[in-house]
């Protein structure tokens, strides 16, 4: 196919697609408008269908999850930016403090108190009284 036959045949597909585009009331096209479909379409990372998930690999618009989105991706990190995902140091096991996140999504205990260290409690002992 000669190169002027072919220019003209992508000028005629840029016009149809510019067609469609303007038919639908937008001059945008909507990216991700098929994310969720399970199929990889174009402009996306990722589409696990249902599976999408901001808990998980493939964000619900669909892009993948990655350290420091703001999105914690519970199979590769503990906390990401200020998502600590409701946890503290002391449902971490320390006293006091504050729980922060590092920048390479795990956990920074470095602000909180000293750990929680349980007292040992004595247990009384039944003593066996001897029968004459």
């Amino acid at each position: 196919m000669s190169q002027r036959r072919s220019c003209g045949l992508s000028l005629l597909v840029l016009a149809l697609l510019g067609h469609l585009v303007s038919c639908s009331g937008t001059d945008r096209v909507d990216v991700f408008a098929l994310c969720g479909n399970g199929i990889l379409d174009p402009g996306e990372q990722c589409d696990e269908g249902g599976a999408n998930s901001d808990m998980g690999n493939c964000l619900t618009t669909c892009v993948l999850a990655r350290c420091g989105d703001g999105f914690v991706d519970v199979n590769n990190e503990q906390c990401d930016g200020n998502n600590l995902r409701f946890r503290t140091c002391a449902s971490l096991g320390f006293r006091t403090g504050t729980l922060a996140c590092s920048p390479d999504c795990v956990f920074d205990t470095s602000r909180c108190g000293a750990a929680f260290t349980p007292t040992a409690t004595a247990t009384p002992v039944p003593t066996a009284t001897p029968t004459p």
